[in-house]
């Protein structure tokens, strides 16, 4: 379950040094700082209207760099690439990759959070287990989250913010590339944290709620206690600490030309693995902005 949720969130919140989501990056010859914000899919938007120091951050940078820009994931080029993506293998049809009490435990969660909207478990047959799962948490997440609006995203709001004031946007990865880091996961290993996720469906949820109280509060040491006791280092590698360092060589170049924001999952900046260890590695000094300053 928490292996599957790592992947819809892209990137898991985990232990921050001082519980902090704003970092200060200077040092390394920067003629001016740049910052590193972490951020939650499911958080509210207006958590970044109650830390001072974001205001700052944003207006003095000339761009934004994300995990991937918003309006690259609009095109029709972007739809067509995810439908193949997300497209399940003739034989791996959930009711047959399923025994019948397992699938109908998942038609039984499905039902009761998407019968609502006319939608059946049957009619998902052409898709993989990943698809029916990323679904599933929106509506997991909803259920404990009633106040927050299902269409914002706080990594798209802050895209939006700096377009407003003409600020660039820098995308890390591709929709490709993203679309192969969600959907293509062993299908045997997608339907076994579907079915597990319906399995603990009100566990699920108390520990959504959880994390969430956590990530507002900045406490993110008990983010990380909630949420990576049972992901195995392979998955960590392959959704984190792989791609931290793939952008630990990338924002060196970035930063030295123009002061930056960077806005990614805030499990991308913590441990010995985390960016922020990567760049103060690479010769940078990284502090945590209080909200206060």
């Amino acid at each position: 379950m928490k292996r599957n949720f790592l992947l819809v969130l892209l990137a898991v919140l985990c232990l921050v040094g001082n519980a902090q989501l704003l970092w200060r990056v200077s040092g390394n010859g920067l003629k001016e700082p740049s910052y590193i914000f972490g951020t939650h899919h499911f958080a509210p938007v207006n958590v970044i209207d109650t830390l001072k120091g974001f205001s700052t951050a944003l207006q003095s940078s000339c761009a934004v760099v994300c995990e991937i820009e918003a309006d690259s994931m609009k095109s029709p080029q972007a739809t067509q690439l995810m439908m193949r993506f997300m497209a399940a293998p003739p034989d791996s049809s959930l009711s047959k990759i399923l025994s019948p009490a397992q699938y109908a435990k998942v038609d039984s969660v499905v039902s009761n959070y998407l019968g609502a909207y006319g939608v059946k478990l049957s009619q998902m047959e052409g898709v993989k287990p990943v698809v029916i799962s990323t679904q599933l948490v929106a509506l997991q997440c909803a259920k404990v989250t009633p106040n927050r609006k299902p269409d914002e995203q706080l990594d798209v709001e802050i895209q939006a913010r700096a377009k407003q004031e003409g600020k660039l946007i820098i995308g890390l990865e591709t929709v490709a590339y993203q679309a192969n880091l969600v959907f293509n996961s062993p299908i045997k290993e997608q339907a076994h944290d579907l079915l597990e996720a319906c399995q603990k469906d009100e566990e699920f949820a108390h520990e959504v709620d959880e994390i969430n109280k956590a990530y507002l509060a900045q406490d993110l040491a008990k983010v990380e206690e909630t949420m990576l006791e049972d992901i195995d280092g392979s998955q960590a590698e392959r959704v984190l600490y792989g791609r931290n360092r793939t952008w630990a060589d990338e924002l060196p170049a970035i930063m030295a030309k123009q002061p930056v924001l960077v806005a990614v999952g805030a499990g991308h900046l913590p441990g010995t693995k985390g960016l922020i260890a990567l760049l103060r590695k690479a010769g940078y000094k990284l502090e945590p902005v209080n909200n206060n300053q």
